[in-house]
């Protein structure tokens, strides 16, 4: 499949929003990455694992981070492949695929953690490509992430800086992915 270019989807309070395809070896300050309770093979977790030597699946085998939803750990300055100055761990539980609640929820969550680390450029990698989700819940997941995102800057003090939030769009339907979150910005925008 050819790379897919940056799309801008718009821009809310400080938050610049984007959707790209992610590659774990991205320049970027934070790299957000979802991980199931149980190794799924196709996810940007397990991209991480192999990466970093199977560390993912020492911290799950050890208990130290499972991938129970809602559970998260940060590693500062990871290792070569990876790019990111930080990565961030999000838990995805066992089954959410199909689950807009969950998804906007654990986006939400991942939202606020990364403006408590003052990250400037952000990808989300929160699952994609590691759910098993319907054609049909493409679009309602999307949206479900990008009002998950925005109900977390609401509740957030606006910092003087601009922050680049980048969606990872690589689920084998990026434009209706890509467009499915700009239509959510656009009535965010439009209800308040």
């Amino acid at each position: 499949m050819p790379p897919i270019p940056p799309r801008p989807l718009g821009q809310y309070r400080h938050v610049r929003f984007v959707a790209a395809q992610i590659a774990i070896e991205a320049p970027v300050d934070l790299l957000i990455v979802g991980m199931q309770e149980k190794d799924g093979g196709r996810s940007g977790a397990e991209q991480v694992d192999l990466a970093l030597h199977g560390t993912l699946g020492r911290l799950r085998a050890g208990g130290i981070f499972t991938g129970m939803a809602g559970e998260e750990l940060t590693l500062w300055a990871p290792p070569a492949p990876i790019g990111a100055r930080s990565l961030m761990l999000i838990g995805l539980g066992a089954g959410l695929a199909g689950d807009p609640l969950r998804i906007g929820r654990l986006t939400c969550q991942a939202m606020r953690s990364a403006h408590c680390t003052h990250a400037r450029k952000v990808a989300c990698l929160l699952g994609w490509n590691g759910l098993d989700m319907p054609e049909e819940g493409i679009e309602e997941i999307a949206a479900a992430m990008m009002r998950g995102a925005l109900l977390a800057l609401d509740g957030l003090d606006t910092p003087p800086r601009p922050v680049e939030w980048i969606f990872d769009i690589r689920n084998g339907q990026a434009q209706r992915t890509a467009a499915a979150l700009e239509n959510a910005l656009a009535t965010w925008h439009s209800v308040e």
